[in-house]
């Protein structure tokens, strides 16, 4: 049962008080037996001595076997007062009935303890039982007495049965306690990291627009520079500085692509659904994944741009596929096996449009692909991942009636399938 070091420890100065009662208690000796006693305050004394001795080694006794420290101090009283009882005058005397009441005791010592507290009982009722038939008395003439004992025994085991079950329903009730703080505080660093996901998005949006007017005036440096030495003949130097200009020019072209392809995925879109290309989906989405991409997969890509326009939120589709093509490239970067692929395979099926991302990762287990798309679930290590990602997305599929499915590839790593509405199929039901 759960204890407490406090706990534990006030059980230890329990039994010391119970000790010195015990031994203090030979005044009643003496008013019993008229006089003075060796034998009873020799019995006072090595009772007191053994629940000493037990309070001292309770605090250092393990939580699972506390149990055993209240059971031995049980059956020492009973051993003591039996003794006291045959020297004060057997049946007759007073702590021949008081015995009754030892359940009581222990079951006050150690709450929730209901063998300890049945063991003791047993005992008090054998003992008594046992003095009764040495001094030739008949047992059923103590019928009153055998069913009050057993009724206190019983009471006392009920009492401590209830400790019991209230000391592991306050457990658990503190257990769930601790879980709930621990839970508050993970969600309450998830909601942090997803207001800085929303502040980035918003400053992506500002920095890209700084970073385009400077590159705007750069791109037209260098078109005004080749326009200079276009018309060299044949010269080396000039050939060379307009192929150099030239590939700037290609270079300062791809900024501006991603520039305009952050700038769109950060701002908010609201403008519901519309046809969309789903090869300009997929390009997008690519150039938004490349960096993480780039290092650890080849991508291959097939059917994307011989498929009908479907109807989506664009910018939540985009976002869809990134989730999806970034979840693939830390897969593969997992497996630490060297370069992986990716595969966009697209077509169309039962008037859907279906989209397939494939890594050849290490694939799922059986218990990660059942909470895929669970809030704030994730496999990857704290800081990395917030588990709203595939939760996102299957909110996102939801508004223009899409699906998303996940599986496993025979040969090993995972697919991801969406199922897209072609823009004419939605156009018509409308």
């Amino acid at each position: 049962m759960f204890q407490t070091e406090a706990a534990r420890k006030q059980r230890s100065k329990f039994l010391y008080v119970v000790a010195a009662v015990a031994v203090a208690c030979h005044v009643g000796d003496l008013v019993l037996l008229g006089g003075p006693s060796l034998p009873a305050l020799a019995v006072r004394l090595a009772w007191g001595f053994c629940l000493a001795l037990l309070a001292l080694a309770a605090p250092h006794v393990r939580p699972a076997h506390f149990e055993r420290v209240v059971t031995a101090a049980g059956l020492s009283s009973v051993g003591a007062w039996v003794a006291l009882t045959v020297l004060t005058g057997g049946s007759p005397s007073p702590y021949f009935d008081w015995m009754s009441t030892l359940p009581l005791i222990v079951g006050a010592l150690g709450p929730g303890y209901v063998w300890a507290v049945a063991a003791v009982g047993l005992a008090t009722i054998v003992a008594n039982a046992l003095l009764l038939v040495v001094e030739g008395a008949a047992l059923p003439s103590h019928l009153s007495w055998l069913s009050f004992s057993i009724a206190v025994g019983g009471l006392a085991v009920a009492g401590s049965k209830m400790q019991q079950r209230l000391r592991a329903a306050e457990q658990r009730a503190e257990e769930a306690r601790l879980r709930a703080v621990d839970d508050l505080a993970v969600s309450e660093h998830r909601r942090l990291h997803a207001e800085k996901l929303a502040l980035l998005g918003k400053l992506s949006s500002g920095v890209a627009h700084e970073i385009n007017n400077p590159l705007a005036f750069v791109k037209s440096n260098l078109a005004h520079l080749l326009e200079q030495h276009g018309g060299g003949a044949g010269c080396a130097e000039l050939a060379l500085l307009r192929e150099i200009v030239e590939d700037s020019q290609v270079g300062i072209e791809r900024i501006e692509g991603i520039i305009d392809t952050l700038r769109s995925f950060a701002r908010v879109d609201d403008a519901g659904l519309q046809p969309c290309s789903l090869a300009e989906v997929v390009d997008e989405a690519l150039r938004l994944a490349s960096a993480p991409l780039r290092p650890v997969a080849e991508v291959r890509r097939s059917g994307t741009d011989s498929l009908p326009r479907v109807m989506a939120n664009r910018g939540q589709l985009v976002q869809v596929l990134v989730n999806l093509l970034v979840n693939a490239a830390d897969a593969i970067a997992e497996t630490k096996a060297g370069r992986g692929v990716v595969r966009l395979e697209a077509w169309r099926t039962d008037g859907l449009v279906v989209l397939d991302v494939i890594d050849s990762g290490p694939g799922l287990e059986p218990a990660v692909q059942q909470r895929l798309v669970e809030p704030f679930f994730t496999t990857k290590p704290p800081g990395k991942g917030t588990g709203l990602g595939l939760a996102l997305s299957r909110e996102y599929l939801k508004r223009f009636d899409a699906t998303l499915e996940a599986q496993n590839e025979p040969g090993g790593g995972a697919r991801f399938r969406l199922r897209l509405v072609p823009a004419t199929a939605a156009q018509r039901s409308a």
